[in-house]
This record gives structure tokens, sequence and C-alpha cells, in this order.
């Protein structure tokens, strides 16, 4: 996969007088009137391949891909602000400028608000560096991890995750531009885009080592030492939090990777990051924030899920705190966030866990959180713990399996591995639905046929599927939705002995189970509906 055009997000830098206070903030515009960008046109500010992502999800380009009108860009400038970023899902721009000017900027008509969002001046260019490669998939240190999801049924077929491009916002990637483990991504031109939030450069390779360590999970290779959940991926470097400070910007920060994770075609986001607290003068988030639709993260883990990518985010590490709970964005309803356990499944005591304040059960799955083999920024193999590196096992085999059923879309993935989790007839709030184990999956998505049962066409785009192999007479078909909730179907017909066709008209684009009652015994068959 070659280099990619980057279209958004804006960046400028202009100077700013040393002598004057300077402060990040979020100016949010009043509308989009006057864009000169069109939906009907999605190519001027989205690479071909989110284009194409969208249309194999039949996800339609909205008024919320449009660009932020430029002339409002402009009238900030002549105000005195230097503009960085601009969010077309949020309609605002990041900016430093001069501590009161907040008033002047609030007097111009296209401006709803200003929000101080960081102290102090942080963002400045530099540059990037590349180097070689080596590259073997054999893993000594990560069979355990590997094995505990059936990533290695996945990858003895092949499945590596080839051609899925994959984000991961993080906190610095010192020593992947250096590493032996990760020279084959590089050498292979597979990394395809890296931008600093934090600093406004391309410079990702700096700061600290803990996204080198996720990216690992993912993507590093050792001979016949370690491989990665999705060795052969592609992988966009963001660097969105500040490790030497907690300010709401980082929030923004990750609103704008994902944007641009977006616009260059990315596949799946991996989010090793969670906030609930900040440094004062911010307040911190309540447990009541936690519902799925406060949190500016919260809300942009949604709205990039809504653009047809997978957002995989680690739970928290919160479980012996005061805090106990999720953070956000883990809290979003259309994310997958993963707890931790050890190698032999046992929760994590710091793993977070649910509800969310609306009562939604989380985290939606588990994997190993506890001592994950990673790669380090010096390239030696070690071991890290928490739901960062959970995370990044679940990402990866998601990869794997899109590689192997590309015409999922991005929900139906999230909830295929859903259910093919270890708890999902029972789910809680500390597992979540369980461990994915993907040997779960091979006869759901080449054909479901359980004890004697199929159903046809699955996947299914019709109104109507048959279900096959019946011998009981008057059998009730009872379908579950990946929340649990239960709807009785209608019987159109038995067709032929044994074989009823059943109505779906009333759903829609997800993984669903039947039950299918025979007497006083029942049999589950999964169906995707796309």
């Amino acid at each position: 996969m070659g280099k990619i055009s980057i279209l958004l997000p804006l960046i400028l830098f202009l100077a700013v007088p040393l002598s004057a206070q300077v402060n990040r903030y979020a100016v949010f515009f009043a509308d989009k009137d006057g864009s000169p960008y069109s939906i009907a046109q999605p190519e001027e500010f989205l690479s071909a391949r989110a284009i194409l992502r969208r249309q194999n999800q039949n996800i339609t380009i909205q008024e919320n891909d449009l660009p932020v009108n430029p002339l409002y860009i402009a009238g900030l400038l002549d105000a005195g602000a230097n503009v960085f970023y601009t969010s077309r899902w949020f309609n605002m721009a990041l900016v430093q400028m001069e501590e009161g000017l907040e008033s002047d900027i609030l007097t111009l008509q296209f401006v709803s608000e200003v929000r101080q969002i960081a102290p102090g001046e942080r963002l400045s260019p530099t540059g990037r560096k590349r180097s070689s490669w080596l590259g073997r998939l054999q893993g000594r240190t990560t069979n355990s991890q590997i094995n505990q999801l059936g990533l290695n049924n996945l990858h003895d077929e092949g499945f590596l995750g080839s051609d899925v491009f994959i984000a991961v916002f993080d906190s610095g990637f010192e020593g992947v531009d250096t590493s032996e483990a990760f020279s084959a991504i590089i050498d292979e031109d597979r990394l395809t885009d890296t931008f600093n939030f934090v600093l406004n450069s391309q410079e990702v390779y700096s700061l600290d080592s803990h996204g080198t360590e996720v990216l690992s999970v993912m993507g590093a290779s050792v001979q016949d030492e370690f491989v990665g959940a999705s060795p052969r991926a592609s992988f966009a470097l963001y660097l969105s939090e500040d490790d030497d400070s907690e300010y709401p910007i980082e929030e923004f920060n990750w609103l704008m990777a994902a944007e641009r994770a977006d616009s260059v075609g990315v596949d799946i986001i991996n989010s090793s990051l969670g906030y609930n607290t900040f440094l004062a003068p911010f307040d911190d988030y309540a447990l009541e924030d936690m519902d799925g639709n406060t949190t500016v993260v919260t809300r942009a883990a949604d709205l990039a899920a809504s653009k047809g990518m997978l957002v995989v985010t680690s739970a928290g590490n919160e479980g012996n705190n005061d805090w106990g709970t999720i953070t956000a964005p883990a809290d979003a309803d259309s994310v997958i966030s993963v707890g931790s356990v050890n190698s032999s499944g046992f929760l994590s005591s710091s793993s977070s866990g649910g509800p969310t304040t609306d009562g939604r059960i989380k985290p939606e799955v588990v994997a190993r959180g506890v001592s994950t083999s990673v790669i380090r920024s010096s390239g030696n193999i070690g071991t890290a713990s928490g739901t960062s590196f959970s995370a990044p096992l679940v990402a990866g085999m998601a990869a794997c399996i899109w590689e192997s059923q590309p015409s999922l879309t991005a929900m139906q993935l999230r909830d295929t591995i859903i259910s093919i989790s270890s708890n999902f007839q029972n789910p809680n709030n500390q597992f979540g639905y369980g461990i994915p184990q993907f040997g779960e999956i091979i006869a759901s998505l080449e054909g479901a046929k359980v004890a004697g049962l199929t159903v046809f066409p699955n996947p299914t785009t019709s109104n109507t599927v048959t279900i096959s192999g019946i011998k009981y007479r008057n059998p009730k078909f009872i379908l579950v939705d990946m929340s649990g909730k239960k709807y009785v179907l209608n019987t159109i017909s038995e067709v032929e002995k044994g074989s009823y066709d059943v109505s779906l008209c009333k759903f829609s684009g997800g993984t669903y189970i039947i039950d299918v009652y025979l007497g006083n015994r029942s049999q589950k068959i999964k169906i995707f509906e796309r």
C-alpha cells in the first residue's frame, strides 16, 4: 500500500507574540453555510479509500463530512488566532491565541462558542525518520495471547490482516523507526501515515513508548520469537495523548486523529487511552458522564463508527480505585471496549467494568492484558499489563476476521466478535461477553449449521430466510439481538417438509441469534443481516 495524500485536517502555523500568555482553545462555528465543498463531490475532501469504505457499507456522505468553511478560518486568522486543526464532525477549529482574544472571536457572526481546552503554548513542527526490516511469522513469546483468542487458526489459514488499515492513537512511538521488530511494516510501505497532534508535526517517534508497545501487540514480528495479532496489516500512527499533562485538549486531539483516520481510509481505530480526570483549572468528569453521549471523545468515537470504522478501545484500569468503572470513550455505544484477563482467563483486578450510566454492559469483551508480550522501544521483548494491551489484541483479531470476510460492515464485525465470545449467553459487567474465540465463528461465517439445522442465505440481505432440517411440527422462532432483546419471528410458510420461510422484515444490519424451539428444547443458529 503506497503513501496516501492527506486532505485534512487544515494545518497552519503563524507566529504569536512571546510577550502574551497564549492558551489553546476550541472555536465552534454556527454553521457550514457558503462552503465551497459539496456532498456531491466527496473526492475533494475524502480519499478514494474513505469513499469506497462508505460505499461498501451503504453509508451516505453527510453534512458533517464537509470541511469547515475556509472563510471562517480566514476570519479567525484575521482576528489574530493561530489555527492548527479543524474538525469536520464538530464544525470547529483548534487554535492557539493570546489570552483575552476570546471576546473578539465571539463577536464574529459565524462563531458560536469559544472554549479553553489547555493552558499555555505547545504546538510546533519538527520532522520524521524511517529505517530497515525483519519479519517472520513465528512467535514463541506471543503464543499464549494469540492462542487464547484462537488467532493461531486465522493465521494458519493465511489471514494476517493484509489490506486492512489500522490507526493507532497513543502517546508516542519511540523506537518504531529504529527497531527491527517494526522494520517490515516500514520497508513494505505499510506505515502509510503519521501525525503528532500534540506538537503539530509528523514526528511521532518521541515523547513516550506506550504506543510502541501497543503497536507491537498488533504489528511487530521477530523471527521465531514474536508475532503480532495482525502482522500484515497497514498502520497509521497518531500521537494524540500528551503524557506530560492531562487537559481536555487531548479529547480534541483524539477527534482530530479520528477525522484524519477517516479521510485517509482507515478501517480500524485502536485507542488504548481513557479520560475521566484533568488537571486544574478543568473539572473532572463525573460517573454520570459515562453515559455514551456526554464526553467529547465518546461522541467522536461514535461518529468514527458511523463512518464505517471499527473502533476498539481499552476499558480502563480503574478497577482498584475509587472511580472503579470504565473511562471515556469506552462508554460509547458503537465501540468495542476491551477489559483485561490473564493467561488463564481470570479477570485482572484493575480492569474497569460497567455498566454505563444508562445501563449498558461494559466492557464488550476481554483479552490478555496481564503480562502481555510486547516489544519495547529498545527493540527487546518484554511484558506489560493493562487494558492498553488487551485492546490491540482484539483490534488485530478484527483485522484478520475482516480480511477473511471483507463483505462484513464495521457494525457486523463488531457484533460478530461479541457473538463469538465465551460469555455471550450470560454477559456481565466484569467480563462483558467474554473472550472472543475464533473457533466459534468458522461454521457461522461459512453458512450456519447447528445440530442439523441450516439457514439460507446467511449472511442475508433479504427480508426472508429459509431454515431447514427441522424434524418437529410447529417450531417457534425467536430472534435475539446483541443486547439480549428477544423478538418472535413470523413463519411465512413451510416451503417443504422440515423447511420454513421466516420473516426478518423488521431487522437490518447486524448479527443475531435465532433460537429454534422444538417442543421442550431449543437450538441456536447465528445469522448475519447486511
